[in-house]
């Protein structure tokens, strides 16, 4: 196992963000921010004020950014790179371990999320106002697929973890070229299925049993001194040599040690 920290790609990928953060690129408060920002993004992309870039998903995309950008500034063009597509393997997972639900073990009335769930997912009209909200206030509902024009943004559903493929309903495209963007990656996405493998790690999940102290450790160590790199806050060679050493102190070796070792038993009994 590598310790990313300790590769000359991610020292390359600090001198980005540091020269991003003198450019003005980052926000001076990045680290007081929350992990999903992408409302503001698209607030500061809308005022030009942050580069239109992101690495989101596509129907993420196409269901949010696009379309209030194309419809704020008609004379931008974009270009994508699907990144997927420069692997010579692409794997699937025979169990939706990205898209699966979960009830919270500290939920004080899980009966009752339960249901809420069932209904969502079973009735249509409630998972409507649920994702998309009132129909003439959040969205339009045009012959079945949604529609956000003339809907001020601040009036838009943001996307959640809810949505449903079969209940879900198509959003119209901002225009025919965007159309045409999206029937291409679904060409890309089924070319790519067709010839998917298993992913070889796909039954296997890490058991942190033991490493509770250090995990707590390295969790510290991660927010005080990885989470500033990564945010812009890099001076030169030495923090990095800072954080590497802390996180060796909070117990790096053996958490990744006990990974190799549950990872040796995983494929022995694999047979390999």
């Amino acid at each position: 196992m590598v310790n990313r920290l300790e590769t000359p790609e991610f020292q390359e990928v600090l001198e980005y963000l540091k020269k991003w953060k003198r450019d003005g690129i980052l926000e001076a408060d990045m680290l007081s921010l929350s992990d999903n920002e992408g409302e503001r993004g698209l607030e500061l992309m809308l005022a030009e004020r942050k580069p239109c870039e992101t690495n989101v998903p596509v129907w993420s995309v196409s269901a949010s950014y696009i379309r209030s950008l194309a419809s704020a500034h008609p004379e931008w063009s974009y270009g994508f790179f699907l990144y997927l597509s420069a692997n010579q393997n692409y794997y699937r997972n025979e169990k939706a371990m990205g898209s699966a639900l979960y009830i919270s073990s500290r939920t004080k009335y899980p009966e009752t999320a339960i249901r809420l769930l069932e209904k969502i997912h079973t009735d249509q009209r409630y998972y409507d106002l649920f994702l998309y909200g009132v129909d003439g206030i959040h969205y339009h509902n045009v012959d079945g697929a949604v529609s956000h024009e003339g809907i001020a943004l601040s009036n838009r559903y943001g996307m959640t973890v809810a949505n449903d493929r079969l209940l879900g309903r198509q959003y119209l495209e901002v225009d025919d070229e965007w159309a045409e963007v999206c029937a291409q990656i679904d060409v890309w996405r089924e070319d790519a299925a067709a010839t998917a493998v298993v992913n070889p790690l796909d039954r296997y999940e890490f058991s942190p049993g033991g490493l509770e102290r250090e995990l707590h450790r390295l969790e510290t160590v991660r927010l005080q001194y990885f989470q500033p790199l990564v945010c812009g806050y890099y001076d030169g060679s030495e923090d990095l040599e800072r954080a590497v050493g802390e996180l060796e102190k909070a117990g790096l070796a053996e958490y990744m040690a006990e990974i190799e070792r549950q990872l040796a038993v995983y494929y022995d009994q694999l047979g390999q």
